[in-house]
């Protein structure tokens, strides 16, 4: 009678063992893709950090150095400020340079570094994910291929979109509500 009356409760219990194990190899999916997202973004915030940089000081002093080696414009956009002969054709030549450095920088992340990272990341994907454990360990070998197809399936516009809030949901599944599912089946 008791193993009868058990019975659903086991029937279910596999099912929710079934629900882990796949939901922690999501979670390592996830995992990865988060971490190499985060990199990338840090990188780009870098890059971005830098070109914005270096276009606010062409945009402000571009004209500037240009006449000096080539004298060219008449008058700089300081110049016109200063002496009140301000127009918006000052503006065209630090626009241009502003601009100018601003793709600079947009290509040079989406058409060299981004390439370098993924490249990094399929040749040693290992380092995306936490592997402190035998589980993990053989987790990440059967899911190796899965997380490479999905790497190499990213673009640069990719790099924004919600792994880590995937990845949080997930590890909130986990750690919270199949643990209630599991509570109520002991009960």
């Amino acid at each position: 009678m008791e193993k009868i009356n058990n019975a659903p409760g086991f029937r279910i219990n596999h099912i929710l063992e079934d629900i882990d194990r796949q939901v922690n190899e999501l979670q390592m999916v996830a995992e990865a893709m988060a971490n190499f997202t985060a990199r990338c973004q840090r990188v780009s915030w870098k890059v971005s950090k830098i070109t914005g940089g270096i276009a606010l000081l062409l945009f402000l002093f571009g004209d500037v150095l240009l006449k000096s080696l080539i004298s060219y414009p008449e008058s700089t956009m300081i110049t016109a400020v200063r002496n009140g002969t301000f127009s918006l054709g000052n503006l065209i030549i630090p626009i241009i340079f502003a601009l100018v450095v601003l793709a600079i920088g947009a290509l040079s992340f989406s058409k060299v570094i981004y390439p370098q990272m993924l490249k990094r990341a399929l040749a040693n994907g290992a380092d995306l994910v936490r592997i402190d454990n035998d589980y993990r360990k053989n987790l990440w070998k059967k899911l190796e291929t899965k997380v490479r197809e999905n790497l190499e399936g990213l673009s640069v516009r990719d790099i924004w979109s919600g792994y880590g809030r995937s990845l949080a949901k997930i590890q909130g599944f986990l750690n919270v509500d199949l643990k209630r599912y599991y509570n109520k089946i002991v009960k």
